[in-house]
């Protein structure tokens, strides 16, 4: 009841003001950059939408998480706050989190925060997560096997150069790491990655991705395809590189080094397996 919008009249271009519980000074205007717009309900159900990574209530502060069935998602960070489906609830204590509007299986987490996202399983099947950040750093899984209860746990932390993946059973995993380094977008895909409850998959990277390792501790022999690609952003010049299959024995590691991303050839990718250190 003491909240109002006031319009006014600003060099002949109307503009908004918008006061909340009484207060003398706006909360949102138009200088802020925040569209004032009218829609009907069904018109807005029905119509697509962009994020807003601008403005003051843009993304530019959070991870987009999101996930497909069949797992719930809770995440904790190190004072074991929890954003996330916890029985019937939805939480959001973790500071700057949100549950994401209308997108039942997406929270907006805050950045340069280390997190751990727990996957749980609520049938048979494989699920599919994801995050991406404004700060053009995207970390995904694919065809994760899961069932019923099953667990799986995501460790990153606070710029995303280390992950940990904790398999709740043993399994097959895909990987697919992504940068914005200078005017290039960067991806690496990693398929049939092999986890197991006794030994954590574990990826670190250099922040412009010319280095990622991927370790296989203790686990079964497995043999992965690598693929890379790059996208010149000011050129809009594609390209894809297939590495081929990498086997990684147990207890070995695999060092992918990309010493030119503009061009993308056996020349300037290296798929090295190593031995783990003691």
């Amino acid at each position: 009841e003491q909240c109002h919008v006031e319009l006014v009249d600003v060099g002949g271009e109307i503009r908004y003001r918008y006061y909340a519980n009484g207060s003398t000074t706006p909360t949102f205007r138009s200088e802020d950059d925040i569209t004032l717009a009218t829609m009907t309900l069904g018109k807005y159900l029905l119509t697509d939408h962009d994020l807003p990574f601008g403005g003051p209530l843009g993304l530019t502060t959070f991870l987009f998480d999101f996930f497909l069935s069949p797992v719930t998602l809770q995440v904790s960070d190190e004072n074991g706050k929890v954003t996330g489906q916890v029985g019937s609830q939805i939480l959001s204590q973790i500071p700057d989190s949100h549950p994401a509007y209308l997108v039942p299986n997406a929270f907006l987490l805050p950045r340069n925060v280390g997190l751990t996202r727990t996957l749980t399983g609520t049938g048979t099947g494989s699920y599919t997560y994801g995050s991406l950040s404004p700060d053009g750093v995207s970390i995904g899984l694919s065809g994760v096997t899961t069932q019923l209860g099953e667990v799986d746990q995501l460790h990153v932390n606070a710029d995303g150069t280390q992950v940990r993946f904790q398999a709740g059973a043993a399994k097959s995993v895909d990987v697919t790491l992504g940068r914005r380094a200078l005017d290039q977008a960067r991806g690496i895909e990693i398929k049939g990655f092999a986890a197991d409850p006794a030994t954590d998959l574990d990826v670190s990277m250099t922040p412009d991705l010319s280095i990622v390792r991927l370790a296989n501790p203790g686990t079964a022999g497995a043999s992965v395809d690598v693929r890379l690609m790059g996208l010149d952003v000011v050129r809009t010049v594609k390209q894809s590189f297939d590495r081929g299959t990498v086997a990684v024995p147990a207890d070995h590691e695999l060092v992918l080094t990309v010493t030119d991303w503009a061009d993308l050839k056996d020349a300037t990718v290296a798929a090295t397996v190593l031995p783990l250190g003691p």
